[in-house]
């Protein structure tokens, strides 16, 4: 493996990374020749130390390398293998013509600034974060205060708050939150300063945490029964009326966005029109959790006790699962082969989707 310098940036950077996934509340000074299995590590806390990593450089593809160094190699290695993996992504940037950029987190922007979708750096909501802009080398961020915990700012939103924030950071180094209560109040809030940009009242309680679409607007499920699409300036777009409480966050599918409901159906609507592209009436119970998109499936679990995976293109059952029990947790997919899903009993499932395997 080439050696790079043992640059105190990176260090500094995956030190953070190498605390969190270890959860070691107390920052203390890591040996160069420190093992991370050796240091309290295990399989899953290596494989969130991965993720971690590859969040911070803001890479969506797997990085086997990189994993089998946490694995096996010292953390002064780990720190020259993610060092070689960011200069070869900037490299293959450069060769493509796409000018790398060092973003660094936290300078305050006015938001008038973000004209377009192309600017949205990431978006993170509960149990989901997506990448739109992979075109930069690294993101040059201070390590989390670990020990301690801060009031930077609050806002008052009239009722309690159910729904987790979405949390949408841009290329120009603007950042807001968006989220709902069960006022119906829905705002989008600045980051930086917490000034409420704008907010809007929808029809009824709000506990589904917001979707960011694929052209930068947001769709917000409500206890009227609506999914309403909303732009950046707080004008609702479009709104699409089902016959149920809405508590699940949307997913976006290609152009379109699948979200359940609680009158038993799982819906598919055109991110711009609001037009119905399909609707599959489950009748297997209400849709608390987040559906799952993997490749042309979608994945849903019912209060009914069922987990049942739909065509994302036509909307046809393609099998589904009785468990007898609610399940209120969004799957998780864990890799391009299976999903874990949980339920309010002391149960974990892990399935093989292409084999439909099941264990506990």
């Amino acid at each position: 493996m080439e050696r790079l310098k043992y640059d105190s940036g990176l260090k500094r950077l995956v030190k953070e990374a190498w605390i969190v996934s270890l959860g070691t509340l107390v920052e203390s000074e890591i040996s160069p020749k420190s093992l991370f299995l050796s240091s309290g590590g295990d399989s899953v806390k290596a494989m969130h130390f991965h993720a971690r990593l590859l969040m911070t450089a803001g890479i969506k593809s797997d990085e086997p390398l990189l994993l089998t160094c946490i694995l096996e190699k010292s953390f002064r290695e780990i720190t020259e293998c993610f060092a070689l993996l960011l200069k070869n992504r900037s490299q293959k940037c450069n060769a493509n013509g796409v000018a790398s950029q060092n973003l660094r987190l936290g300078r305050k922007c006015d938001f008038s600034d973000i004209a377009n979708q192309s600017q949205i750096l990431c978006s993170v909501s509960r149990g989901q974060i997506c990448f739109h802009q992979t075109n930069f080398s690294a993101l040059a961020a201070e390590p989390a205060a670990m020990s301690k915990f801060c009031e930077f700012w609050k806002v008052d939103f009239g009722k309690c708050i159910d729904a987790s924030p979405l949390a949408v950071q841009y290329l120009n180094g603007a950042a807001i939150v968006c989220i709902g209560s069960h006022s119906g109040k829905f705002a989008c809030i600045d980051v930086h300063s917490g000034t409420e940009l704008w907010s809007i009242f929808l029809g009824d309680r709000i506990e589904a945490t917001a979707s960011l679409s694929s052209f930068g607007t947001f769709f917000i499920g409500c206890y009227d029964g609506a999914l309403y699409n909303v732009d950046r300036d707080g004008k609702v777009l479009w709104k699409f009326q089902t016959k149920g409480t809405i508590k699940s966050s949307a997913v976006t599918s290609m152009e379109n966005i699948i979200f359940g409901s609680y009158d038993q159906s799982l819906y598919c609507v055109n991110q711009k029109s609001g037009d119905l592209v399909w609707e599959q009436q489950l009748h297997r119970g209400a849709i608390y959790a987040n559906p799952v998109v993997h490749g042309n499936l979608v994945i849903v679990a019912t209060l009914g006790g069922y987990v049942v995976c739909v065509d994302v293109e036509q909307g046809s059952e393609v099998w589904q699962l009785h468990q007898g029990k609610p399940f209120f947790s969004t799957p998780l997919q864990l890799d391009k082969k299976l999903v874990m899903r949980v339920t309010c009993f002391p149960l974990l499932h892990l399935m093989d989707l292409k084999y439909f395997t099941l264990t506990r």
